[in-house]
């Protein structure tokens, strides 16, 4: 399944789900099928899935949830999806980071407003200190860091 959605054949996905493949299953690389998906940047693929009943708040080894790789690695419709489906938005990582701070870091701008929009805590930080203002510093983006 993890394969297939590496290679973004929804087709062999949807064949795999209907053949009994277990939806929630971790490789080596401790992904599940919907962080390959958000990786991959496919916004049907992560449909397909969370309408499947792929457990949309998996964390990796990280303690990253789709939605912290979403805001680092996708676009501003897959934050949307996923946010709309009820993945926790208040998640954090291993080391206290949340989507808004990613999002900022990686100079996802539009992501970072919809987070702030949706709820996310702009005053959350890091178990080192930093806050998304911090960490958006680092993007050298003006209009993120006034926004901020």
């Amino acid at each position: 399944l993890m394969k297939a959605c590496d290679s973004n054949d929804i087709e062999m996905v949807i064949f795999l789900i209907e053949k009994g493949a277990d939806i929630n299953a971790v490789n080596n690389g401790d992904d599940n099928a919907l962080t390959i998906a958000v990786k991959k940047n496919n916004l049907k693929m992560v449909q397909l899935l969370v309408e499947n009943g792929i457990n949309i708040n998996f964390k990796d080894n990280n303690g990253d949830n789709a939605l912290i790789i979403a805001s680092m690695t996708s676009t501003l419709d897959i934050v949307k999806y996923l946010i709309s489906k009820g993945i926790d938005i208040k998640a954090k990582n291993n080391k206290g980071t949340n989507a808004l701070m990613k999002a900022c870091y990686f100079n996802k701008f539009e992501i970072a407003k919809y987070l702030l929009e949706s709820g996310i805590d702009i005053n959350d930080k890091t178990i080192y200190g930093a806050n998304a203002l911090i960490l958006g510093a680092h993007s050298k983006n003006i209009e993120l860091i006034k926004y901020l």
